[in-house]
Order: C-alpha cells, then sequence, then structure tokens
C-alpha cells in the first residue's frame, strides 16, 4: 500500500530548463564600432599566419635569409605620409599644438 502522505514522484520531477535558442543572424546587431574591427583582425590573421608559416615552408637553402627579409620588409618605410595640415591637427587634438617657426629658426639658415 502506498503512503497517501508521501508526494507523487511525478510532482517531484519539474521540467529541465531549456537553454534559449539563439537570435536568427538578421536579429543579431553588431555594435558600429566593432565593424570596423573585422578587417583588421581578418588581414592581420591572414598576414599572421602566412609570416610564420612561410618561413617555416621554405627549405634551407640560400632563399631562406631572403625569404624571411621580404616579408619583414613589407610595409612601407618611410610610414604614413601625412601633409602638415594633418600633421597640425593631430598635434592639437593630442594637446601639442605645433608653433610656427620664425624665419630666424629654420634649418637653412646654420652656418
Amino acid at each position: 500500500m502506498a503512503d497517501e502522505n508521501a508526494p507523487d514522484a511525478a510532482a517531484d520531477e519539474t521540467p529541465a530548463p531549456q537553454p534559449s535558442p539563439l537570435p536568427p543572424p538578421s536579429d543579431v546587431t553588431i555594435p558600429k564600432e566593432e565593424q570596423y574591427y573585422t578587417p583588421i583582425f581578418i588581414i592581420t590573421a591572414t598576414f599572421g599566419a602566412l609570416f610564420i608559416i612561410l618561413p617555416l615552408i621554405v627549405r634551407k637553402g640560400p632563399y631562406k635569409g631572403w625569404v624571411t627579409i621580404y616579408i619583414s620588409q613589407m610595409n612601407p618605410l618611410l610610414g604614413p605620409r601625412m601633409r602638415n595640415t594633418t600633421v597640425a591637427w593631430l598635434a592639437h587634438k593630442i594637446g601639442n599644438p605645433a608653433k610656427p617657426a620664425s624665419i630666424g629658426e629654420t634649418d637653412t639658415n646654420k652656418s
């Protein structure tokens, strides 16, 4: 005989919480700031993989050093080229305003 005061076994079992389904891809919004970083991450990962794997693939010989040096020189040697107005604006924005040089302070007047 079953005890009438004992709770039913079915009453003790509560359904397990279901994980919430992921929203459809059309509902996922990426913040605008993060959208600009995606191409940078992809390009960095691609070139990083090439720069690490390519020197390992090239057999030991006269060209191994050449490949390594060539890969390391892929960026321009002179860096970005900016107009004077751009440099002055950047200096102003970081709090270091450029001071105009007087005629006597130019490099061409050195003796």
